[in-house]
């Protein structure tokens, strides 16, 4: 799935030579089985070998996450330790809607009903989430396209240098978490996300291929 991903790219630009990309996108099953979604990858003609991915952020309820935007950032709460938090943050940006958060958070701690996904697109959700941009989408990309959007009529922020860090291979997001908590301006959130994304995306393809230098 995602080796076809950069495969097409390298169709089209008439590349033959051996490649790294990244393959974001929703939830696509990796060949270990896993729900893969942000992906580094070497592609040599038809083989292709995963050198790294996005740290996993686990889908509460499993499928339904992906629809539940609350859902996604309550996992990366509870991803970073920020499950004391939880209640108040959802009587901050969503104070009009039912959200199971404790039944969840319990379903989180004993890892019950919660594959863990390295999507990018669910990072998108989690923002979303924590944001109070979408609690539910109606369609599909919803909250990512709300994101984008709050983003560019914001305007360019500088990413946090500090928002990111890469060990083995792995791209984790979870320093951005407790900043985008703490975020209570939507529109510069978005942006502060799409920035940082954006630089730290770069730091990892910098740092694969030329790891002395990082």
């Amino acid at each position: 799935h995602h080796q076809a991903h950069l495969a097409a790219i390298c169709a089209e630009q008439g590349l033959k030579t051996p490649v790294i990309g990244l393959a974001l996108d929703g939830v696509g099953l990796g060949p270990d089985g896993g729900a893969w979604g942000g992906e580094l990858l070497r592609l040599d003609g038809a083989q292709a070998c995963r050198l790294g991915h996005l740290w996993p952020l686990a889908l509460p309820g499993g499928d339904r996450a992906a629809r539940e935007p609350w859902r996604m950032a309550l996992s990366a709460l509870h991803a970073c330790g920020l499950a004391p938090t939880v209640d108040a943050w959802q009587r901050r940006v969503f104070p009009d809607q039912r959200l199971e958060t404790q039944a969840l958070l319990g379903l989180l701690e004993r890892g019950l009903r919660c594959p863990p996904s390295s999507s990018l697109g669910r990072w998108f959700d989690a923002v979303a989430g924590l944001l109070g941009v979408q609690a539910v989408s109606q369609y599909e990309g919803q909250a990512a396209m709300r994101l984008e959007g709050l983003a560019a009529g914001h305007g360019p922020v500088p990413p946090r240098a500090d928002g990111w860090r890469i060990q083995d291979g792995v791209l984790d997001l979870r320093p951005l978490v407790p900043v985008l908590l703490a975020e209570t301006d939507a529109g510069r959130g978005a942006a502060l996300f799409h920035a940082t994304l954006a630089a730290a995306l770069a730091d990892w393809l910098r740092a694969t291929v030329n790891p002395e230098k990082g």
